[in-house]
């Protein structure tokens, strides 16, 4: 094997730990690597301790996120993405470790299976694994978007290999907050479900108390802001090249959770007004209008419309759903 392998890792304040990374990186049975870190503006010592890393050996390369670059993970992906030489892409994060096999596993079950990309496993090396044990309760059989969409398949960042050609295609979208796992995931799924998983854990993530992703797993409204943000983006995104029951899947987690929700989430009213109408028509918007308008008053009457309405605005989305 002589495939270079680009590693992308957005930092941003890991100066503690980002030297952890590295060393597990440099540790691979398979040498030929580089490995692309981009700074997202740190204000600790970060880049200090990538300097004097990657002085070290030169096949890890620091970049700094241009000030007209949007601020976050997403835009230094897209950073690394850019500036990748390698034939085959691994995303990573800069707290998290390599077993020493990661790279060459991946590299030779992509190969051995003539996939696009491969999905391996990860799991917490100082946590509980119960839920991210989850993600991974499904078969090669099952690898679709409409599977992704309705949540049958799942997977983290940093499990997957993929071909270059294929993932240079993709961007990652850089106004999502959170979710942004789910918007990549899907539009590489609509350009190729040639893909298989393996259960192999390769990747041991560090679990943070104190993270934004622990703090949501405690905050199911949070979750649910998030969850509606990324679909609703994503929606936008893919909507020339995604087939119905996806689109229609997509629209209708949407609409569930503004509903079901029990406080207001915040989102792009044109933007959920657009998709509704691009899905369902007029009579869609206005089902929609009405369902959300009048899901907490106090009057029985309109309160029995709007859950009459939400019926008919789902029911129509699952039909929508059945045409694959």
């Amino acid at each position: 094997m002589n495939a270079l392998v680009s590693i992308v890792i957005p930092a941003y304040n890991r100066a503690s730990l980002v030297v952890q990374t590295l060393d597990s990186i440099t540790a691979q049975t398979y040498p030929r690597w580089e490995c692309i870190l981009v700074d997202d503006g740190s204000t600790d010592d970060t880049v200090k301790a990538i300097d004097e890393y990657s002085a070290k050996d030169a096949r890890i390369r620091l970049f700094r996120r241009p000030i007209e670059r949007k601020k976050g993970a997403n835009a230094c992906r897209n950073i690394g993405l850019e500036n990748a030489q390698g034939d085959y892409i691994i995303f990573f994060d800069s707290d998290d470790l390599m077993t020493p096999n990661h790279i060459e596993y991946k590299l030779e079950k992509i190969k051995e299976s003539g996939a696009d990309f491969v999905i391996a496993r990860t799991k917490y090396f100082n946590g509980d694994n119960t839920q991210i044990d989850k993600y991974y309760g499904f078969s090669n059989n099952d690898i679709s978007a409409i599977n992704f969409v309705l949540k049958k398949v799942k997977w983290l960042t940093y499990d997957t290999c993929i071909k270059s050609e294929i993932a240079k295609k993709i961007r990652y979208n850089e106004n999502l907050l959170s979710g942004q796992e789910f918007n990549y995931n899907l539009k590489l799924l609509l350009l190729t479900n040639n893909a298989q998983l393996y259960d192999e854990v390769v990747t041991l993530r560090r679990r943070h108390d104190s993270s934004i992703r622990s703090k949501i797993d405690h905050d199911a409204n949070l979750v649910n802001q998030g969850t509606l943000n990324s679909h609703l983006y994503t929606y936008h995104d893919v909507r020339s090249s995604a087939p119905l029951s996806g689109r229609s899947a997509l629209v209708k987690s949407c609409f569930d959770l503004i509903y079901s929700s029990s406080t207001q989430l915040l989102y792009n009213k044109g933007s959920m007004n657009r998709a509704v109408y691009y899905e369902f028509g007029i009579t869609g918007l206005i089902w929609f209008f009405i369902a959300t308008r009048f899901k907490a008053s106090k009057v029985g009457r309109l309160k029995n419309w709007s859950y009459r309405f939400k019926e008919k605005l789902m029911n129509r989305a699952h039909a929508l759903m059945l045409k694959l």
